[in-house]
């Protein structure tokens, strides 16, 4: 196992796949002055590494060295999640339901006072449930209200809900998605789903709610693997949530992530169209998450 695949197992319980090599990205249009980007730092045990300063980072748009002109630590920031919830009608099957309720305990247990979702859920469409809140006993209410119908616009929803929270400010600093990860009506590919998450800087997370069995199966399916690889390439993680302890440590995780994300700036370039970025730490055998792109419209 590579060294970067050893720091991800060790972050989340269960493996989180590389992106593969990328087929042609879907252009999602944005103008910028300044480029903003979320890394996450993991040293070679998996822990956190907090207190970098600008130095320790470099910045690389399609090989090109950018300077930070902007710089944010992470330390002890707001985890504000969009909570995009899977409705259709595979989530009635085994536990799905309710793992996805579990995982939602397990983030309101996990809240500080500073820390708020908003729920969403999808079949064929996105439905906005709850602003974004703390209130326990409402975010509970709106995931326990969900009941599964309906065939499955996963890619389309995952974008709908980046649109919507990137839109708002504060904004949503990532999407953690419930699903069993099946998808069989989505419009927008899996591609164009992880593009525009990236280009609009906002992390996916994902918690596979699968049962046991249905999970081996259906994980040999390029669906699974691509769910996976958006994560990744938008600079969150993807794993599978069997157990209430593998549930509660992926929550802990994510919420963690969220508080110790560094922002840094820089300037975009002129180029129009897609531009691939390299985070690197220049502090020991550490690994930088975080991206992979932007657009220039």
């Amino acid at each position: 196992m590579s060294s970067r695949l050893a720091v991800l197992a060790a972050a989340m319980s269960a493996g989180v796949v590389a992106a593969a090599q990328d087929p042609p990205r879907t252009t999602f249009k944005s103008s910028l002055d300044l480029v903003s980007v979320a890394v996450v730092v993991r040293g070679i045990d998996g822990r956190i590494v907090p207190n970098l300063r600008a130095s320790d980072f470099e910045v690389l748009d399609s090989g090109t060295a950018k300077p930070i002109v902007q710089f944010q630590t992470g330390a002890d920031a707001e985890a504000r999640l969009a909570l995009l919830v899977d409705s259709s009608g595979s989530m009635v099957l085994g536990a799905r339901r309710e793992r996805s309720r579990l995982a939602t305990e397990f983030l309101i247990a996990g809240f500080s006072k500073a820390d708020t979702a908003s729920v969403f859920s999808f079949d064929s469409r996105v439905r906005r449930l709850t602003p974004f809140t703390r209130d326990a006993n409402t975010l509970r209410a709106a995931v326990t209200s969900v009941e599964p119908y309906g065939v499955t616009g996963l890619y389309d929803a995952i974008v709908d809900t980046v649109r919507t929270v990137t839109t708002e400010a504060p904004r949503a600093r990532a999407v953690l998605l419930l699903t069993d990860g099946m998808d069989n009506a989505s419009v927008v590919s899996p591609w164009d789903a992880a593009s525009a998450a990236a280009a609009l800087d906002i992390p996916l997370y994902v918690l596979s709610v699968h049962d046991d069995e249905p999970l081996k199966a259906t994980m040999q399916v390029p669906a699974a693997a691509t769910l996976q690889d958006q994560a990744v390439r938008t600079g969150g993680l993807a794993t599978d949530a069997a157990t209430p302890a593998q549930i509660g440590a992926a929550t802990r995780t994510i919420l963690a992530e969220l508080r110790h994300q560094y922002v840094l700036a820089f300037p975009a370039s002129a180029s129009k169209g897609w531009h691939d970025l390299t985070i690197r730490v220049h502090r020991g055998r550490v690994h930088a998450r975080s991206r992979d792109g932007y657009v220039v419209s």
